[in-house]
């Protein structure tokens, strides 16, 4: 149901912002950090129809040092707010509210392997106005370490189970 689209176009930008609640260190094996990216988007992301979008993903990651230096429990909270102006002028609100959990076991010092499973809830409105749909998604994920300042981090995630709700 997707028009057929054949083009380059700028889609739009976003930036992240992370401040570090809690820092695990001697008397905690917990971290918390907050996370904040807005996002404006000209281009609608699933069918590349002009849209003038704006998001907001804010999100507490906190994770738990279960043994020194090996391996990790995390956690993460999601709450994002988006809206949406179509080409045909009117606006709509949408937000999503997810919740997540990892582990992680270092394998090597430059190489950390895992699992997530994330729970997502979609609404139409940005203050959960109407519930639309849910969805499971579990997958593996892998961090390594290229240099002392240089990292790459990959997840795969397959849905497991949820369904629209109209």
């Amino acid at each position: 149901g997707l028009d057929n689209r054949n083009e380059i176009a700028f889609s739009g930008v976003f930036g992240e912002l992370r401040y570090l609640l809690l820092d695990r260190g001697l008397s905690s094996p917990l971290a918390v950090t907050l996370s904040v990216e807005p996002e404006w988007h000209r281009r609608d992301e699933t069918g590349g129809a002009r849209v003038e979008n704006y998001g907001l993903e804010t999100k507490i990651n906190a994770d738990l040092e279960l043994l020194k230096n090996r391996a990790y429990l995390g956690f993460n909270l999601l709450y994002e707010p988006e809206t949406t102006r179509t080409d045909m002028g009117g606006w709509s609100n949408e937000s999503k509210l997810g919740v997540s959990t990892a582990l992680a076991y270092r394998v090597t010092p430059e190489v950390t392997v895992g699992a997530e499973t994330w729970y997502l809830r979609h609404y139409d409105g940005a203050g959960f106005n109407m519930f639309t749909g849910d969805a499971v998604f579990v997958g593996p994920t892998l961090y390594v370490r290229l240099a002392r300042k240089l990292f790459m981090t990959a997840a795969w995630n397959v849905q497991v189970a949820g369904r629209e709700f109209t």
